[in-house]
């Protein structure tokens, strides 16, 4: 898989109720093989998909869809 990867976002809200609002732009290519008992096939993938996200400003909050994963971490600092 070669992927890359923009995020853009902004946090909104007002103080104790804040949310990170954040856009994921993905572009990139991939190649699928499957081999199976005398079976091989090769499917290729070539595309951009677009996630708006929004997070709850808390340690830890997720996102999620089918085959990807998003999780909230804050720094401490």
């Amino acid at each position: 898989m070669n992927m890359e990867t923009a995020v853009q976002g902004e946090c909104l809200g007002e103080a104790g109720n804040e949310q990170l609002n954040l856009v994921l732009n993905m572009a990139g290519e991939q190649l699928v093989v499957v081999k199976a008992e005398g079976f091989q096939r090769e499917y290729p993938w070539t595309g951009t998909e677009t996630r708006d996200l929004a997070f709850p400003l808390e340690e830890g909050t997720t996102a999620q869809g089918e085959g990807w994963a998003a999780v909230l971490h804050l720094d401490s600092q």
